[in-house]
């Protein structure tokens, strides 16, 4: 899954809920009505998609970061 190929919104709401580690990395998600952040295989409870936003750098993120949160 490593590449620079674009990935869709789609595609990374669905790595999001099903917590694919392969998408670490390459997407962030925040969740506006917290203001964490995650990556892709984090287990915590899922976001409503209508309050999620997809990042492709960390430089980017305004947020608190999950209490796991390596960064890779």
């Amino acid at each position: 899954m490593k590449n620079n190929r674009m990935i869709l919104d789609e595609e990374k709401w669905k790595a999001t809920i099903d917590c694919d580690k392969q998408y670490d990395g390459l997407f962030y998600y925040a969740v506006e009505t917290t203001g964490i952040v995650c990556k892709p295989s984090c287990r915590a409870k899922a976001p409503l998609r209508k309050n999620t936003l997809f990042f492709n750098r960390m430089d980017l993120l305004p947020h608190y970061i999950c209490g796991n949160f390596l960064i890779p």
